[in-house]
């Protein structure tokens, strides 16, 4: 029965679903998130891969999540005490 509710459902819903519940179980830690984007310029940043991603089964998807996640912290503001996590 629950799995053909789940099949019924949307896709956009079922994520909105699972984003609310990921916010829900984030606001019951001590943790704090950054919430801010700037798009102005402030400063210059270096990133540096440590791990080595090895060719194999997932490599292309996972180069492909890295270029999505880049693009999504390039302008994430991150202060002091504040956790962040992909």
């Amino acid at each position: 029965m629950r799995q053909q509710l789940r099949k019924l459902l949307p896709h956009g819903f079922k994520l909105q679903w699972k984003l609310l519940r990921r916010y829900i179980n984030e606001s019951k830690t001590q943790y704090s998130y950054p919430k801010y984007y700037s798009s102005e310029n402030i400063g210059e940043y270096k990133t540096e891969l440590r791990q080595i991603i090895r060719k194999g089964e997932f490599y292309e998807n996972k180069l492909h999540n890295l270029k999505i996640v880049g693009e999504k912290i390039s302008h994430l503001i991150i202060h002091p005490n504040e956790v962040f996590s992909f």
